[in-house]
This record gives structure tokens, sequence and C-alpha cells, in this order.
């Protein structure tokens, strides 16, 4: 996870699988007095995930300004944060397994084997008065003695 924290917003860029998305959240802040925001803040309030399944692998900030931002704000942020990439989650998650499904019914199936085909419905006539089994729709083929 990226982030880049001016007085005014938050914008982070955060990486689930292979997708990478950028978000912007407008904060207020004040002149920081005592102890300004560090990198350490921001992975304390970022690794806390509660229900979603994500796990804070690296945090990256470039130079922090001198500022404080409301702890109940910050935690805010986050839960913002984690909602929407629980959204871009849920297609990923889908195509995941989707083609694991694919992959195990495949599986299945003996070596040099596609997909099983068409029913085929054949016929065998006796007699030339069994013709009439042509316009049944259901017959693909007849066999004649």
């Amino acid at each position: 996870m990226n982030l880049s924290v001016t007085e005014s917003q938050i914008a982070i860029a955060a990486s689930i699988g292979s997708a990478t998305k950028e978000f912007e959240y407008q904060i207020d802040s004040h002149p920081a007095e005592h102890k300004p925001l560090s990198q350490e803040i921001l992975e304390q309030t970022f690794s806390v995930t509660a229900n979603e399944p994500f796990v804070l692998g690296q945090l990256i900030c470039g130079d922090l300004p001198e500022i404080v931002i409301p702890p109940k704000q910050l935690k805010q942020v986050r839960r913002d944060l984690y909602a929407e990439l629980s959204q871009l989650r849920r297609p990923l998650r889908r195509q995941v397994t989707t083609a694991h499904r694919q992959n195990a019914l495949n599986s299945l199936l003996p070596e040099g084997r596609g997909p099983a085909k068409k029913r085929e419905t054949r016929v065998l006539l006796r007699d030339s008065r069994d013709q009439r089994i042509l316009q049944d729709q259901s017959v693909d083929s007849i066999l004649v003695p």
C-alpha cells in the first residue's frame, strides 16, 4: 500500500492480487504540537482489517507533513478503504473460483478427450413403412438394413 498525505487529503494506492487501484480521501488536519503523523501510526491504523480478509503487506509513505489527523477520521478512512477494496475483490474472487471449478471439471475427463458431445439419436428401420420416423425432430439419423 502506498500512501501520500497532504494537509487536506490522503491518497492511497492499494493492490489486491494483480489489480491496483487508487483512492483519495478528504481529511481535516491540525498542525502537530507534540506527536506528528508518522509511518508507525499509519501502519498501526491500516494493519487492523476487522472482518475483511486483507493483510497489510507493506506500507510505503513518503515524507509526511507535520500534522495530526483525528484518530476517529483516520479509522473512518481505513473502514472506507477496506469496504471499497472488498467491492473490488468480489469479481476477482469469482474469476478465480470459476477458473478453479473449470480446472477441476477438466481433470475429471480422460486425457485427450474434450467435453461431452451432443447426444445423438439413431433409429434402425426394419421396414420401408417405418419411414414416417423421419418426421420426428428428436431423431438425428436412421439406419437402413
